[in-house]
């Protein structure tokens, strides 16, 4: 699938489920991701860019409250490393120590409907299948290739990358649903996400969440 046949197709979806926002406004909230894929590399933005206040405020928002904090990981200077460490050992250090300390945010549903029975094809399978399809696919490589330039080879980047499908999924399962309040209040967090990583909430402190950004 092209750029072309994903923003045909993302239109598409919104424009036969959401009513409001408009199907053009609704797809471009995930344009950034269309540009990813296209570029094959995940955008991440200086740690400057953010504010911290607003960044808790989207994570508490989107999580009904669980989120009281975000704290912001630089990719390119992670705090782990000591004087005698290699740019290597540094990145390996760094990988290993997040690995251990966070664990899935777990977003939550905010209300969407359960799933239901029924002969016709579940919402939630309909979804994912749409998400693959369309956008996860190709931008989970983008993901994965961004944090092992960084880090390196590590096994635990898949659990890094979850929290982004889910935030995504999430999004999509609203608009299927048509619930445009679901729909906004998420929208924040997935126009966090085209500029930084959400990898976790902190094992010991589970009201932080993990970014990654440049």
């Amino acid at each position: 699938m092209d750029a072309e046949q994903r923003r045909a197709a993302l239109l598409d979806f919104f424009d036969s489920h959401l009513l409001e926002p408009k199907p053009e406004r609704a797809a471009a909230l995930l344009e950034p991701f269309v540009r990813m894929i296209e570029d094959g590399r995940y955008y991440l933005s200086a740690r400057s860019k953010f504010r911290a206040s607003q960044v808790t405020a989207i994570l508490a928002l989107a999580t009904d409250g669980a989120i009281q904090k975000g704290e912001l990981v630089s990719l390119s200077a992670p705090p782990l490393r000591e004087g005698w460490m290699t740019e290597e050992a540094a990145a390996k250090s760094f990988g290993v120590a997040l690995a251990v300390s966070t664990c899935s945010l777990e977003l939550p549903r905010l209300a969407l409907e359960p799933p239901r029975g029924g002969g016709e094809l579940p919402l939630e399978d309909e979804v994912t299948d749409f998400l693959e399809a369309t956008l996860w696919k190709d931008l989970r490589p983008c993901l994965v290739n961004t944090l092992c330039a960084e880090l390196g080879e590590h096994q635990r980047l898949s659990r890094w990358v979850s929290d982004t499908w889910d935030a995504l999924f999430l999004v999509l399962l609203a608009a299927r649903q048509n619930r445009t309040d679901v729909f906004l209040r998420l929208k924040p967090l997935i126009e966090l996400l085209s500029h930084a990583i959400l990898a976790g909430r902190k094992r010991d402190d589970s009201s932080t969440a993990i970014l990654f950004v440049a």
